[in-house]
């Protein structure tokens, strides 16, 4: 379905979402859609009623739709078909909140590790994605970049990216409480994406270790592996893990197990770090006598290191986001107001046009002077009557020929002069009504200022 200004007035932003407050990985593994997946899944949205503009974000801890909508119920439908179970735990925001929330996620403040800055990049390559699809358009557009822009600001302001506390140092600390002592240790990295090398970077620094790179392109990563001194193997060829290994890290973006109990069996002291959703590692692994599975959901902070600033600048991120989705929602509010109005404006000069053209066509036709302004009158009405109707506009103030006085409209005037007056009399009151509506969500604002305070 395509955007018109017809209906511009009647629509909002809305958020659908399922995160890791809500569900576990094995539940969030099955909404780990692939670009095929998700490529498909925003062709569906945009053709459902009600819905003109669409982004995925997909990551290891959330999935979720940003919408454009006038129409909610085949949306929601398809939400709940796609999550089965999972809907009940799912959320749902709108107007005020959806733009809250957005901002809170783009911070890093909704993410597992509070103020992780990974979670931007993420937006907006699904941004980008769904501009390429053509599913996020002007307003979407408009949104997104505003939202970006005020994201940063925020991490800048509240510092929130000085203090925060990596997955990569989640995962050393991890290795550290498992591998006490002091010899070199073997560490086997699975995947080669933007994951794996933070941790590589990170545990070169902190660690005496060896490193082993498993991925689906050898010849790739030649670059990568020659900074760090790796061995690299094909992601199929097990044959590194035949080796004794003391820590096996997974990040990769498989819709399959890779690691299986098999391949770790004869391991002792291995401690394995799945960081992938869907898992890369079988559940199973974890009951072998030799190896300890931890997932990055069963990561805890330990650090007390700049624990009170790390509180201080989250605690700042916060009461900057609230402000900034007031403020962004009030300029939206205005901005699509403003687009509104000139959308409405639009369709009634190109209605006056055609009646123009109508009236040409008539005078073609050998109607006379008096009986052409009737003709004119009485397209003129319809068609504001139709463009009316779809603003939503009450029909008590639609025009009526024998409720607008006329008798001070020259009819002996050009035709163009007499329909651009007949027009300015017959929209009066629908565009006083239509600017009033557009700004009662001004009180929505200013209910939220007052609630906030």
């Amino acid at each position: 379905m395509h955007l018109t200004q017809s209906v511009v007035r009647q629509q909002t932003i809305m958020v659908l979402g399922i995160s890791h407050h809500q569900s576990n990985v094995d539940a969030r593994a099955h909404l780990a859609w692939s670009l095929a997946e998700q490529r498909r899944y925003l062709k569906e949205i945009q053709q459902l009623n009600g819905v003109y503009e669409c982004a995925l974000l997909v990551t290891c801890n959330r999935c979720e739709c940003v919408l454009l909508v006038s129409a909610t119920d085949e949306i929601l439908a398809w939400w709940q078909a796609k999550l089965g179970m999972l809907y009940q735990q799912s959320y749902c925001y709108t107007d005020l909140k959806a733009f809250r929330h957005v901002v809170k996620t783009c911070c890093g403040l909704d993410a597992k590790i509070i103020g992780e800055p990974q979670i931007l990049g993420q937006m907006k390559r699904a941004y980008v994605f769904a501009k390429e699809e053509g599913v996020c358009k002007a307003y979407l557009s408009m949104f997104f970049d505003h939202i970006m822009h005020h994201a940063r600001q925020i991490r800048q302001s509240a510092a929130l990216g000085e203090h925060v506390v990596s997955l990569a140092m989640l995962c050393y600390q991890a290795i550290a409480s498992y591998h006490n002592h002091k010899r070199p240790l073997h560490i086997v990295c699975v995947g080669a994406g933007k994951v794996i090398q933070a941790q590589v970077r990170l545990l070169t620094d902190k660690l005496n270790a060896r490193f082993s790179l498993m991925c689906r392109n050898v010849a790739a990563q030649s670059a990568f592996s020659s900074v760090y001194d790796m061995d690299v193997y094909d992601i199929k060829d097990k044959t590194v893990l035949c080796e004794p290994v003391d820590v096996l890290i997974s990040a990769t973006s498989s819709q399959q197990v890779l690691i299986t109990q098999h391949d770790l069996r004869h391991q002792q002291a291995c401690l394995c770090l799945d960081l992938a959703v869907p898992r890369d590692i079988a559940v199973d692994v974890g009951v072998l006598s030799g190896c300890e599975l931890v997932h990055m959901d069963d990561l805890q902070i330990q650090l007390s290191a700049n624990k009170t600033k790390r509180a201080e600048a989250v605690q700042k991120a916060h009461g900057l986001v609230a402000e900034a989705a007031i403020k962004f929602f009030g300029t939206w509010q205005e901005r699509l107001g403003g687009c509104v109005l000139r959308g409405f404006r639009h369709e009634v000069r190109t209605g006056c046009e055609r009646v123009l053209q109508n009236a040409e066509f008539y005078h073609a036709s050998g109607v006379d002077n008096g009986d052409l302004m009737g003709c004119v009158q009485r397209d003129l009405v319809e068609l504001l009557c139709g463009c009316f109707a779809s603003y939503g506009i009450p029909s008590e103030l639609w025009p009526s020929l024998n409720q607008v006085d006329l008798s001070d409209v020259d009819k002996t005037v050009p035709v163009e002069r007499y329909v651009y007056k007949l027009s300015q009399r017959l929209l009066h009151k629908p565009t006083c009504w239509l600017r009033k509506s557009l700004h009662v969500s001004t009180a929505v604002v200013e209910d939220e200022v007052a609630y906030s305070g």
